[in-house]
């Protein structure tokens, strides 16, 4: 039942964004036909739409998300005081999942986790409406520091908030992880996906996922040891 739960959570974040995106969508084509201009529709608005790109490019960001994922997770780990606390308290995706009882319930929610809970409803209202509409006004490069700049003030946001007591080398690690990847992110849809945001979800949806699995190993061994 509480992987039914995790789903029906997952989706609900995905639909609560559409209805969101949808509204500004609505509002945007509403002021461009008072403007007698033309509008788009709502998949290639806010990029929800193939990329175009071979399935060999999206392999490649599938195995960059569990590189960056992996990597940094086990590095940070180790080296940034507060970062183990942070990812092994009950707020944790990993905690949770474990709690299930079984490695493949655990592996298809981390799943869920990566690609619905996070990784979708992130990246449609960040890179798919904030993103794409601050490109359009400021241009690419202006647009695409200020949407990664606000994505990295969110996450610096939810650690406050999980953590009030968050020392500043966890919020500095927070800013040197998200800022590149939200960089990266903006600039790979526009240069390379044509606008599409899929890129962008299969890369966060990896590294949301190969974090999960990696703090779980961390923390299997931990009890191990």
């Amino acid at each position: 039942m509480e992987l039914v739960s995790i789903f029906l959570s997952g989706v609900a974040q995905c639909l609560l964004a559409l209805v969101i995106a949808a509204l500004f969508w609505a509002g945007h084509r509403g002021v461009a036909r008072l403007r007698r201009r033309p509008g788009e529709g709502f998949g290639k608005w806010c990029g929800l739409r193939l990329p175009g790109r071979g399935l060999g490019e999206l392999i490649l960001l599938v195995l960059a998300g569990a590189v960056v994922g992996a990597g940094v997770t086990a590095a940070f780990w180790f080296l940034v005081p507060g970062y183990a606390d942070l990812f092994s308290g009950e707020h944790s995706p990993a905690v949770r999942f474990l709690g299930l009882g079984s490695p493949a319930l655990f592996f298809l929610a981390a799943l869920v986790h990566g690609v619905l809970g996070t990784g979708f409803w992130e990246e449609l209202l960040f890179r798919g409406v904030l993103a794409r509409r601050l490109m359009s006004w400021l241009g690419v490069v202006p647009g695409n520091i200020l949407q990664a700049l606000l994505f990295t003030a969110m996450h610096n946001g939810l650690v406050a908030l999980t953590m009030p007591a968050a020392g500043l080398g966890l919020h500095a690690c927070t800013v040197a992880v998200v800022l590149p990847l939200a960089l990266f992110s903006g600039w790979y849809n526009e240069r390379r996906g044509g606008g599409s945001i899929v890129g962008s979800w299969i890369l966060h949806g990896s590294l949301n996922f190969f974090t999960v699995l990696t703090v779980a190993a961390l923390l299997g061994s931990s009890a191990a040891g």
